[in-house]
């Protein structure tokens, strides 16, 4: 499986940020609190499911009310192109 995009509508303190064309090795590097580790738990989320109120993991709700979630475009082997959209 392959990210080709992302796209997050809010989580965390992203709100409405593109990460287009990612290739196959990405690196994302940065400050201290620049967003790196809430990049990884939204891909995280976006594949396994979003925590729920009652689970004790942290949830990235939008700080300014954006809509929370985002969309992903895949690549894998039985499907050419698939989306994902939360």
């Amino acid at each position: 499986m392959i990210i080709k995009d992302l796209h997050v509508y809010g989580y965390g303190k992203l709100e409405n940020q593109r990460i287009p064309e990612l290739g196959q090795l990405q690196i994302f590097f940065g400050e201290n609190e620049s967003g790196k580790s809430t990049i990884m738990s939204f891909i995280h989320s976006m594949l396994f499911g979003f925590p729920t109120k009652v689970q004790n993991e942290p949830r990235y709700e939008p700080k300014m009310h954006a809509k929370y979630g985002g969309r992903l475009s895949l690549i894998t082997k039985k499907m050419e192109k698939s989306l994902l959209n939360v």
